[in-house]
C-alpha cells in the first residue's frame, strides 16, 4: 500500500529489510487509525443522527430501538469491516496473519450482529408487552427461546470460523 513510503526510504540509503519492516507497521497503524476514525464516524453521526431522527418522531417503538441501544451496537461493525477490509493488502506478504485478522474480525463482527440481534429482540420483546394483542402470550419467553437458539447458531458459527469447517458440518 505504502511503497512510495518504502521507495523513499530506499533512496535515502535505509536498508531494504528496515524500509520493508518500516512500512509495513506505518501501514498497520494507518489501518488502526482508519477504524478508530470509522468508530468515531460511526458514533458520532450515524447512532447520533439516528438518534435525533428518532426522537423527532411520534411513534414509541422506535424509541424502545434507542433505549435498547440496538444502532449503538450496529457501530461497532465499522471499524471491524476496515480491518476485514485493509488487512489483506496491507498483511499480503505474511498470509498466516492476514487470514488471522480477517478470521478474528469475521469472528468480532459475528459477535456484534448476534448482540444486535439480541437487543433488537428485547426492544421487540417490550413493545409487544405494552400491546394489548400480546397480553396472553409469554413474549419474555418466546424471545428467550429464539435468544437461546440465537447463540446456539453464533456459537456453531464462531466454532466454524475457528476450525475452518463449513457450519452444516458441524450441524450434523
Amino acid at each position: 500500500m505504502l511503497n512510495v513510503l518504502r521507495d523513499f526510504l530506499v533512496h535515502q540509503g535505509f536498508d531494504d529489510g528496515f524500509s520493508r519492516w518500516l512500512t509495513l507497521n506505518a501501514e498497520i497503524v494507518l489501518v488502526l487509525v482508519l477504524a478508530i476514525l470509522a468508530n468515531m464516524l460511526a458514533k458520532r453521526i450515524v447512532v447520533r443522527g439516528a438518534a435525533a431522527l428518532i426522537g423527532k418522531t411520534t411513534t414509541s417503538w422506535d424509541d424502545v430501538l434507542i433505549e435498547h441501544r440496538v444502532i449503538q451496537r450496529m457501530s461497532h461493525l465499522a471499524p471491524a469491516l476496515v480491518v476485514y477490509h485493509f488487512s489483506l493488502p496491507v498483511l499480503e506478504n505474511y498470509p498466516w496473519w492476514s487470514n488471522s485478522v480477517r478470521q478474528a474480525s469475521l469472528i468480532y463482527m459475528l459477535l456484534v450482529v448476534v448482540l444486535v440481534i439480541d437487543a433488537a429482540l428485547n426492544a421487540i420483546a417490550d413493545v409487544m408487552q405494552s400491546s394489548q394483542l400480546s397480553q396472553d402470550l409469554p413474549i419474555k419467553s418466546l424471545a428467550q427461546i429464539l435468544k437461546l437458539g440465537l447463540y446456539i447458531i453464533a456459537g456453531i458459527g464462531v466454532l466454524s470460523l475457528i476450525l475452518g469447517k463449513s457450519p452444516l458440518l458441524l450441524f450434523s
